[in-house]
This record gives structure tokens, sequence and C-alpha cells, in this order.
């Protein structure tokens, strides 16, 4: 605790915008209160921190480069935006904990013995869905995207299984980590590499366990902590060569290429890629970053566009609630289009194969204007922890539901993401969970189990040998 402060008094003091610097440090501690929690996975506190990066990260940045913070953005509003956006952020995660501190606690539920399960068998089966994973992404979804889509968060949960097993029962988490290796290595043959969300689901489940901050933990941490940001530099420097050569030059997200070619010609150009370059760093940070939008959009609203006073969450519920056949009006979603009419700087869309949102915040504001526009976001915080909630207290046992609401840090960190999409993602997602809970997963369970396992788990340390 000592060292946090020390380390938010420097920042405080350093920063060209010490008062937005104070709050946000405040709301970091504010999320961790609320959401670290010892006996659940950090679900909620990572996919907050990370919304809360997409705020605050260009202050770290120009702070850091030696610049004033309003000479990163185009638009004259961005300090006010990032205030707002904050203390949106906050008010989210209260709608969050209001729900959530009533989850009932791992004691009084069914924890099951670890030695119970066969760590071949759930070998076997992290394998299984990796293939499944790899031919799904590669056929395509056959017009149900959404249900698919669900279907794919979900099974990245066996992380935490996978994890859950090895940690209890033999002590070494190897066998684990050339798993989660295997999948980061395949995702990279696609169009939009994932293996960010595969290093971060792997993060939050590993701190689910207790840690002991020997020299072996440290190291690994921090091995894993580089690399991760040494591949996302990777990834930003080499991603519009190897998307090219992927489609095979057309505008399109179809992977035209063998797999070894596509590995091969991505090896090729990051080993080329110069990661110190100053303009690569920038460029992901404003990648990290999720607040211009929303602040054009106050440049333009009201004194330009007035108020929708409503309408744009009115399509949103209307376009995830009603189908097609009863609600005739309902149009496709075209993020870019809602950031051409609100926002002062026009971008490209679906034409040209690209997709820029707005952000469910910025549509509040939109509707509301900035002080109304709480009531949506606040209301969103609380549908998410009624979500979170119930799939932890009604799945089989307290480790598959921790397993079950791992993945959701992906939606929890949705600044930037468009109100109807991510209404929609999340009630597909427990639509997806209620039917695998229900009919799949007690099958699966005993399939993964050994026979007559009686002896007890006992609490251990990790071990990277």
């Amino acid at each position: 605790m000592i060292i946090f402060l020390l380390l938010s008094l420097l920042f405080i003091i350093g920063s060209t915008q010490p008062l937005l610097m104070a709050f946000a440090i405040a709301t970091v501690f504010v999320i961790y209160k609320f959401f670290w929690k010892r006996d659940q996975p950090k679900v909620i506190f990572f996919g907050l921190v990370l919304f809360w990066l997409t705020i605050i990260v260009k202050l770290f940045y120009a702070d850091f480069i030696g610049i004033s913070f309003t000479e990163l953005s185009i638009s004259p509003n961005i300090i006010q935006t990032a205030y707002v956006a904050m203390a949106a952020l906050n008010v989210f995660a209260v709608g969050i904990f209001l729900i959530t501190r009533s989850i009932k606690e791992p004691g009084e539920r069914s924890i099951p013995n670890a030695d119970a399960y066969d760590t071949k068998k759930i070998m076997f089966v992290y394998l299984a869905s990796i293939v499944f994973k790899t031919v799904l992404g590669s056929i395509g979804s056959f017009g149900f995207g959404e249900v698919f889509k669900a279907l794919l968060l979900l099974r990245s949960g066996l992380i935490f299984v996978l994890l859950f097993v090895y940690y209890k029962k033999t002590n070494n988490i190897t066998i684990p980590l050339i798993l989660i290796l295997i999948e980061v290595v395949l995702s990279f043959f696609s169009f939009f590499s994932n293996f960010k969300d595969i290093i971060i689901s792997f993060i939050v489940a590993f701190t689910f366990f207790p840690l002991k901050l020997k020299g072996k933990q440290f190291f690994f941490m921090t091995v894993v902590s580089f690399g991760c940001l040494y591949l996302l530099l990777i990834w930003q420097a080499v991603k519009g060569d190897y998307r090219s050569y992927l489609s095979g030059g057309q505008r399109s997200q179809a992977v035209v290429v063998e797999r070894d070619e596509a590995l091969g010609r991505f090896y090729d150009l990051a080993s080329s890629a110069n990661i110190n370059d100053s303009e690569l760093w920038y460029e992901s940070i404003d990648r990290l970053s999720y607040i211009e939008f929303f602040s054009e959009a106050t440049d333009n609203v009201p004194s330009v566009i007035p108020f929708e006073k409503g309408a744009l969450w009115k399509q949103n519920i209307l376009h995830v609630l009603v189908p097609r056949i009863l609600y005739p009006k309902k149009k496709a979603i075209y993020d870019s289009e809602m950031v051409n009419k609100y926002a002062t700087r026009k971008v490209a869309g679906a034409d040209v194969g690209v997709s820029f949102s707005l952000g469910f915040l910025a549509e509040s504001y939109i509707d509301y204007g900035y002080v109304f526009m709480f009531v949506p976001v606040f209301l969103l915080g609380v549908f998410f922890g009624l979500i979170y909630r119930s799939i932890l207290n009604n799945s089989l046992n307290y480790i598959w539901g921790c397993a079950f609401v791992s993945p959701l840090w992906v939606y929890f960190n949705c600044n930037g993401t468009p109100g109807a999409k991510i209404l929609g993602w999340m009630i597909f997602y427990f639509i997806v969970y209620y039917i695998v809970n229900r009919y799949l997963i007690k099958k699966l369970d005993n399939y993964l189990k050994v026979q007559h396992a009686t002896k007890p788990a006992q609490d251990v340390i990790l071990n990277y040998g």
C-alpha cells in the first residue's frame, strides 16, 4: 500500500493534469477495493482496469514524453471528456458492485476435489477445444455469428479448469502453459489475432489462486508482462502487411493462404519489425485509447446536432430484443455511420472492410447529455452484475461457475463498444451458457473425472519447473 501511495504521488505531481491523474488513480483504488475478491477470479477487476486504460492511457503517454494531454487530441473538449468518462466508469462499477456484493461465498457451495479429475482427459479436452476453435474460424459461422461468438468465448473458460486441476493436483503448471502457448501461436493465423485475449484470460484464471511473490513467481509474471507488451508492439508493427498477405491483397477479411505459409510470413515480418520506433509506440497507445470519438461528439452535440432524447438507446434495445419480423425498420449495425454522423472527423466504413464505433458512453451522452447519461450507464452495470452473479451462483459447482465467468472480462472492458452490441453479446453469452450448463456440462464433468478418487486436495505453491 505504501508503494502504491508513493507511486501515485509521483504520477500526480509529475502530471500536466494533476487533478485528472488523481481522479484516475482514485478510480483504480475503488475498482480494486470493490472487485479484488480472494475467492473469485479477478474478471471484473481486469475488465474494468482495461476500461480505465482506454480513458487515461494517453495522459500517461503525454506525461512520459513531456507534452500536454491536449496536444494528442483534435478535440478541444478532450480533458472534460476524460473526466466525464472516468466518472461514468465509476458509475458503471457501482452498478456492478451493488449486484455482485451478494454473491454467495465459496464455502456455501460445492467446490470439487481437484484430485477427482484426470489431468490427461482435461489436456485432451482443451486440445480438442483449440481444434474446434481453429476449424470454426476457418469455415465460418453459417449465419449464426453471435451464437458461435458466445460459444467460442465460453470455451476459453476451460483455461480456468485446466489451471485449477493442475495447480491443485500436480503442483506444476508447465503443461497448461505449453497448451496456452500452442493456442497463442495458432491465433496468428487469422485476420484479427486474439493472442491478447488468450494471455489475459490466462492471467484472470491465474490470479484466482493465492500468489506468494517469491523469486520464481515474480520472474514468471515479469516475463509474461514483457512478453505480452512485445507481442502487442510486434502485432501493431506488422498487422497491415500481414493482413494484406492473408487476404491476397484484397480488401476483405478472408484468409486465402495456408497456415504454414501465413505463420512463416508472420515470422519474417516480426523478425524485421522495429519496435523502438516512436511512431509505433504512439500508434499502439492511440489504438488502446478510446475517448476521442466521444470527445468529438461533444463538439457537435448539442451545438450542431440536438440531443436524441433516448432515441439511440431505444434503438439499441429494440435491435437486441425485437426480431426483424416484428420490427421491419430494424437496420444492420454500421458503426462507422454513427461516427460520421456525430463526430467531427470522418472515418472509413464497411465498404472497405473496417469499422469504427462511438461506444456506449458517447451514445448515452448524445441521448441525454452530461447529467442523465449516467442513468443508462448505471443500468448497464446492474445488468452486467446480474449476468455475472447468476452464472457464478447457478453453475454445476463453484469451479465451473468461475470458468464460465472468466471470459467475461472481454465484455466488462466495453468502452468503445456500441450499446446494441454489448447488450446482444451479453444476452447471447448467457443463453449459450444456460444451454451448456443445463444439458452438457454435467456429462463433461463426469467424463473428466477419474474413478474412485478420494484423496483430499491440498493447498500448494505454484511451480513453474
